[in-house]
């Protein structure tokens, strides 16, 4: 059923779809700082004893992008806005590691990186609210 010109998308909607992009976003931040952390190991230049802390610091950062963009997006209720993006990016996290590897281990620290992922989009959201929109 289409929509005729007069129709809104609702709200909720709206914020789901920047919500959304956030996280695919904070995904991309991410992957890309456990490559290079990765790296960093292999390489010797980050002992092996900090892997659990590395990981959750890329997952904080990655939450933090993530909420950052969909804050300055929605633009309304920060923490809110910071807890939803740190919950759906925890989420689709751990989904994408139970599809690519055929199993999810909540042994593994889900709960540590369940607490960086909120942490982070909290943190993200309060920093996007803060950050002044530019005038033309």
């Amino acid at each position: 059923m289409r929509r005729s010109e007069g129709e809104q998308i609702p709200g909720y909607l709206k914020n789901l779809s920047h919500i959304g992009i956030g996280i695919i976003f904070g995904l991309l931040v991410c992957v890309l700082l456990l490559l290079l952390a990765s790296f960093g190991v292999s390489r010797g230049f980050i002992p092996e004893s900090a892997a659990k802390a590395t990981t959750l610091a890329c997952c904080f950062l990655g939450a933090f992008s993530c909420a950052l963009i969909s804050a300055r997006r929605i633009r309304a209720r920060y923490l809110l806005t910071g807890l939803t993006a740190g919950l759906a990016f925890f989420i689709v996290l751990y989904l994408l590691g139970a599809i690519l590897f055929s199993r999810a281990a909540p042994a593994s620290g889900a709960g540590s990186i369940l607490l960086s992922s909120v942490i982070g989009g909290v943190a993200g959201a309060v920093a996007g609210a803060n950050i002044k929109k530019r005038r033309k």
